[in-house]
């Protein structure tokens, strides 16, 4: 991931390179609580190693080991900010461009939301076999949104902009898990009257 992060130049031109970039900085940021929990966890038991054992040299060589994880952490963390730092000049120069694509993500969030409103599901002559091939087709288009969210969030905020309203996949998503609800409880009633 460091070498990653590090071969950064700020050059970079295109939204597909900075979405793989968003990824790297959306998986450090993941990381983040996970790490500094262990890093918790790690501190304590060393203590506790240090009021029970008798062996110094046990444990310097584990403090040593844990302050070089900790400072690896850090560096890395610095790494991330630096990269940022030298991607922003060329974010705020490829602005227009990344605008369109945020446009475009938007458009397609809007476009789902539109195609699920109007599709048959709300139809009970719909049978249930046709109601779930809508609803996975439905679902699997807003699963790759999902997964594009994230890099485009990342995005948006170095632009410092509001340009994608994420509430609305959130919306999609809540529609379809309810829609999904409904179906099966119509195919359970039906099954059983």
């Amino acid at each position: 991931m460091e070498p990653e992060i590090e071969s950064i130049s700020g050059l970079e031109r295109d939204t597909e390179t900075f979405m793989k970039i968003m990824r790297l900085f959306n998986s450090v940021s993941g990381k983040q609580q996970e790490v500094e929990i262990r890093f918790e966890l790690m501190r304590r038991t060393l203590s506790l190693l240090k009021l029970h054992s008798s062996s110094n040299e046990n444990e310097l060589i584990l403090s040593d080991q844990y302050q070089t994880i900790i400072n690896r952490w850090q560096n890395l963390k610095t790494k991330v900010m630096q990269a940022k730092q030298r991607l922003g000049p060329t974010l705020k120069e490829e602005s227009t461009l990344i605008i369109q694509d945020l446009k475009s993500f938007q458009n397609k969030i809007d476009q789902l939301i539109i195609e699920i409103n109007q599709s048959t599901l709300f139809q009970h002559q719909l049978t249930f076999a046709q109601a779930q091939q809508l609803l996975n087709e439905f679902s699997n288009r807003q699963k790759h949104l999902d997964k594009q969210a994230l890099d485009y969030k990342q995005l948006q905020s170095l632009l410092d902009a509001n340009i994608v309203d994420f509430s609305k996949l959130d919306q999609c998503r809540d529609t379809l898990k309810h829609l999904n609800i409904t179906w099966k409880t119509v195919r359970f009633e039906f099954y059983f009257n």
